[in-house]
């Protein structure tokens, strides 16, 4: 399975001009069609943005990753963004996120995520990866860039290492949204480190 089939070059945003972390996410919000992989934008962005408030998703290194399990999300879906200026995402190195990729997955999708910390890392540890993405004049030089790096996941990474019913209680306990977040932010300062 390959990661970047859940972007499409409607959904990347090259000319981004907000400064700070909410307004970036409203704007890469407003700017993606309804295309039926998300059925209330308004909905989606309210979950992504009570999912920042818990902590950054800047993870450094001028990159950030704001994600969210939503009921809203119908397939999961990425969406991709550059800011030439930069955004104030308050992340972990305190230098502003000049590339984003948004990721938004249903409940029932969990294992999404596993995908998505894997990308953003390998990201992270190529800086001619980032500069080819600072550097893309189209969304479809994006979608190529991002492909060109990508190989297949271990299928075994999207298999559950813990099957336990979606309705089980003991799931209460767990705010997948902050579990994900410290996985992305321990992933990035291992690389960055």
């Amino acid at each position: 399975m390959h990661l970047w089939r859940f972007l499409d070059d409607d959904l990347v945003v090259l000319d981004l001009q907000a400064r700070d972390r909410m307004s970036a996410l409203r704007e890469i919000m407003e700017k993606i069609p309804q295309n039926g992989r998300i059925r209330n934008k308004e909905k989606a962005l309210r979950d992504l943005l009570d999912r920042e408030a818990l902590s950054t998703t800047g993870i450094g290194g001028g990159f950030a990753v704001p994600h969210v399990l939503s009921e809203e999300a119908n397939l999961p879906t990425l969406l991709f963004a550059r800011s030439e200026q930069g955004v104030d995402f308050q992340a972990k190195d305190g230098q502003p996120v000049h590339l984003i990729l948004v990721a938004f997955a249903n409940p029932r999708k969990k294992n999404f995520f596993v995908q998505c910390l894997y990308h953003a890392v390998q990201i992270l540890k190529d800086p001619e990866q980032f500069q080819r993405l600072m550097q893309a004049a189209t969304p479809e030089e994006v979608l190529s860039v991002l492909g060109r790096r990508e190989k297949p996941l271990d299928k075994a990474l999207l298999q559950p290492a813990v099957t336990i019913p979606e309705d089980d209680p003991r799931w209460k306990w767990l705010d997948p949204r902050r579990a994900v977040g410290g996985c992305l932010a321990r992933a990035a300062s291992e690389v960055l480190a």
